[in-house]
């Protein structure tokens, strides 16, 4: 309900404005010009997908807004009709083709960088790694050019940020070209979208208008996750024959002028997304589906948990057996209510007397026992012959006190009348 109160305060003050800096301007410009020996050694790297990306990126501010106010940091997900959907790594795999195992990403900013060397003292932004990469004649120094091109794509797309500068950190991954494939490079995208998220959230929910409600990271990948989790039935998105990754299939998705909130609460709810023959086929997926452990910032597989996951199995099948044995005990108490009815009935109609003739008062205990054999001759034995359960019950008489409750005109002085 967190989301619903955040929405009351928001109402009573200012318009709060999100921002992000996810984009696509100087990339795409870039992709118009490439050579096929640029576009050949771009598609060696993980991040090959930047030169499908479309000119302009349609990110709806209202939907990001929507999606900041039902954040639950505690549960990573997003409350949406009652319930916390989750955003996972597996999301953004799905969505940027980007691995999620291998080697964490050091975020660490390091001043010895070779990639920062070519920068000499200048300011190193979106606009100076554009200029640089203009600069470049044809075919030159392709590693040079291809470390300028991914640094751009980063800079502009994967991990953008309200700063002026490029994260320290970016320039020193770029170093090694060749090692780029050992990173789990979604998990990193993953990670600076949530912390973005658990910033910005409380600030948004607050009312608090400042420079700060920015969502940091790559934008496109929330738009994606609600396309797929909870809007994917918007025509234009459900009929893209596009598939992998499904960013492209959000290529020409607008949700202007649409009522996001009424969408978001109304629309058919998907909580696990399933891979299609594109994605098994897909070396990228394929280990995900395989390999990824859910959760959240904990994604190396831990014995605890793999225990856990052991135990619940078990647990699982003891509970199979339980409801077995639930079934058998209900069975048997319809069979002994069924039983304690008819001989209370014929307790009733026939009446018990000792041998002096007085109306005998036969015990709960007595007769529970007496039903609980017969359930135990129906249930286990072989069938046999019912008992008489009144032969029996006459058989032990409980000797009862006189009382004036039984006078009857039959019983005079108390004096007992023999039967006849």
């Amino acid at each position: 309900m967190s989301f619903l109160i955040c929405r009351l305060w928001n109402s009573c003050l200012l318009q709060l404005r999100l921002r992000h800096e996810c984009k696509s301007k100087y990339i795409t410009k870039v992709n118009e010009k490439l050579t096929e020996l640029q576009r050949s050694e771009i598609q060696k790297t993980p991040f090959k997908w930047l030169l499908s990306l479309p000119k302009k990126l349609k990110i709806s501010e209202n939907l990001l807004e929507e999606l900041v106010e039902r954040w639950d940091d505690r549960s990573g997900g997003f409350a949406i009709q009652g319930r916390i959907i989750r955003f996972t790594p597996l999301d953004v795999c799905f969505a940027l083709g980007l691995r999620i195992i291998g080697e964490k990403v050091n975020f660490k900013n390091d001043p010895t960088s070779t990639t920062k060397a070519m920068f000499d003292n200048e300011v190193i932004n979106v606009k100076t790694i554009y200029a640089k990469i203009i600069n470049m004649e044809g075919d030159e120094d392709l590693e040079k050019f291809c470390r300028l091109y991914l640094l751009l794509g980063f800079a502009e797309f994967y991990f953008p940020n309200s700063s002026v500068k490029v994260s320290g950190w970016c320039l020193k991954m770029l170093d090694d070209l060749n090692c780029l494939g050992r990173y789990n490079w979604g998990v990193a995208v993953y990670e600076t979208l949530a912390c973005s998220l658990n910033r910005v959230a409380p600030l948004f929910c607050d009312g608090k208008n400042s420079s700060r409600l920015q969502i940091k990271g790559c934008a496109l990948v929330l738009q994606v996750w609600a396309l797929e989790h909870v809007l994917g039935y918007e025509r234009s998105y459900h009929d893209s024959p596009l598939t992998f990754p499904r960013f492209m299939k959000a290529r020409g998705v607008s949700l202007v002028g649409k009522n996001i909130s009424h969408l978001l609460d109304n629309y058919l709810v998907i909580e696990e997304l399933s891979a299609t023959k594109e994605e098994v086929a897909n070396e990228v997926v394929r280990e995900a589906l395989d390999r990824a452990p859910s959760g959240y910032i904990k994604w190396r597989p831990d014995p605890i948990i793999s225990q856990l996951i052991v135990n619940n199995r078990l647990l699982g099948e003891a509970n199979k057996g339980l409801s077995a044995r639930i079934s058998l005990l209900e069975s048997e108490t319809r069979e002994m209510k069924k039983l304690y009815g008819s001989a209370q009935s014929s307790y009733v109609d026939e009446g018990v007397f000792n041998d002096e003739g007085v109306h005998e008062d036969v015990s709960m205990d007595e007769i529970e026992r007496v039903i609980e054999r017969e359930v135990a001759n129906v249930s286990y034995c072989e069938p046999q012959p019912a008992s008489n359960l009144l032969t029996r019950i006459k058989d032990k008489p409980r000797n009862r006190v006189k009382s004036r409750v039984l006078l009857s005109p039959w019983v005079k002085d108390g004096r007992i009348k023999k039967k006849i």
